[in-house]
C-alpha cells in the first residue's frame, strides 16, 4: 500500500493511504493479510452522511474509527475479519462522517471527541 497522508490524533501517528475513489473505497482492504503496525487506510467522502463498513472478504480485524467533517472522532468499534460469510452485515453508526479510517485492530487510542489532523507523508516524523 502506498500512503499519501499523515493522520495524527495526539501523539499517535499513522501512515494512511487517504483514497477519495468510489471503487477503492467499495473495496478498502479486502484480501489484505496485514498493515504495517503504523499503517491504515483512510476513506474520505465528499459530503458527510450515514457510510458504512462492509467487512466482506478482510482478512484481519480491524478498528474502525468514523471521523466528521470538522475532523473529530465520532465513534470507534473494532470489527472482526470476515472472509467466510460473504452475506456479512454492514456496520453503521447513528451519526455523519466524512471519513472513515481503518488500522490493525487495538491499536487505536483515540477517543470519541478527540480532534484529527492530516499532513503529507513527507511530515512523518
Amino acid at each position: 500500500m502506498k500512503y499519501n497522508k499523515v493522520l495524527t490524533i495526539g501523539e499517535q501517528k499513522y501512515k494512511v493511504y487517504m483514497t477519495w475513489d468510489d471503487k477503492e473505497i467499495e473495496k478498502g482492504l479486502m484480501y489484505m493479510t496485514e498493515l504495517d503496525s503504523d499503517g491504515g487506510m483512510l476513506l474520505s467522502y465528499e459530503k458527510p452522511d450515514n457510510y458504512g463498513i462492509w467487512m466482506k472478504n478482510v482478512c484481519m480485524p480491524l478498528d474502525i474509527v468514523w471521523i466528521d467533517e470538522e475532523n473529530t472522532i465520532i465513534e470507534k468499534k473494532t470489527l472482526q475479519m470476515n472472509i467466510e460469510n460473504p452475506k456479512s452485515t454492514i456496520t453503521y453508526i447513528d451519526k455523519n462522517s466524512k471519513y472513515i479510517l481503518e488500522v490493525n485492530a487495538n491499536s487505536f487510542n483515540g477517543k470519541i471527541g478527540d480532534k484529527v489532523s492530516f499532513s503529507e507523508v513527507g511530515e512523518w516524523k
